[in-house]
């Protein structure tokens, strides 16, 4: 049993071609079967500046962090000020923000579990001891490993986040708005500031899309205009109603990891909308 729990034993490949300490039980495998229960997290405060990550003894976070398992039992909480930020750039290493810019702030967790930084760098797989890994901060400078635990959303220029609530893996957010392109196949050119991009990793977008008499709109997370994933049209029903003539039609789909993560089109001789309302997150 020593050999299991403690001390790694050598281990050596059958054609001798590696030879190093492992555990009996890969620690890649122990990674996949880690509990999967979403992590506790919530956006409040005066203009949505406060970040929580919600832990107790009675409900830990419990994350895969580095190389093995942990479990936060007490609130970790990150609040935004106008004076001076703590936040990781894009290498990963420390650095100050003296007021959040527009747009997804992704935020981390430190390596102890007690400091939480925000970043503009999305996560990504991490490489970590054993052959393990994890969703953390890429950047090579970092001082330490950081795991990702969620997002903020800066919806102006300033200290005014989206409200956010998080129920199990759904973030419910602030209803952010965009005109579908009419002339051709392309992307609403500010969604790229409110969706994080995870889709990578699972995430998925949720919110409705809106169209009038005789328009049609189709929606897709990718450029293939052949391909899309939402299509929803209204048809006149009297000529004495048109201007009243709209629809609201729920969608989820799965957006990409660009600078135009939803692409789409309106077409029929009139406009649509795209209303995003939530997304799915991956941890």
């Amino acid at each position: 049993m020593s050999n299991q729990i403690g001390e790694p034993p050598t281990r050596t490949q059958a054609n001798n071609a590696w030879s190093g300490k492992v555990t009996d039980v890969p620690i890649e495998f122990l990674r996949e079967i880690k509990l999967r229960t979403p992590l506790t997290c919530t956006v409040g405060g005066s203009s949505n500046v406060t970040f929580t990550l919600a832990g107790s003894v009675t409900k830990p976070a419990i994350l895969w962090h580095h190389d093995g398992i942990h479990k936060i039992l007490k609130n970790i909480v990150y609040t935004w000020d106008s004076v001076s930020n703590d936040i990781l750039n894009s290498s990963g290493a420390d650095a100050t923000d003296a007021d959040s810019v527009l747009g997804v702030w992704y935020m981390y967790l430190n390596e102890a579990g007690d400091t939480i930084k925000p970043s503009q760098t999305a996560p990504s797989y991490v490489e970590a001891p054993n052959q393990a890994g994890y969703l953390g901060h890429p950047g090579t400078s970092r001082a330490e490993p950081w795991v990702y635990i969620g997002p903020m959303i800066n919806t102006t220029a300033d200290l005014a986040f989206s409200a956010m609530v998080k129920i199990g893996f759904w973030w419910y957010i602030t209803e952010v708005n965009a005109v579908i392109p009419t002339a051709s196949w392309a992307a609403p050119t500010n969604l790229t500031l409110f969706i994080p991009q995870l889709a990578k990793h699972g995430l998925v977008v949720s919110g409705t899309v809106e169209t009038a008499a005789g328009v049609g709109i189709l929606l897709g997370g990718h450029t293939a205009a052949a391909l899309w994933s939402v299509e929803a049209r209204v048809a006149e029903v009297t000529a004495s109603n048109v201007a009243l003539q709209a629809a609201h039609m729920p969608f989820q789909l799965a957006p990409n990891d660009t600078t135009s993560p939803i692409y789409g089109i309106a077409d029929g001789g009139g406009a649509g909308d795209i209303h995003i309302t939530g997304f799915l997150d991956v941890v």
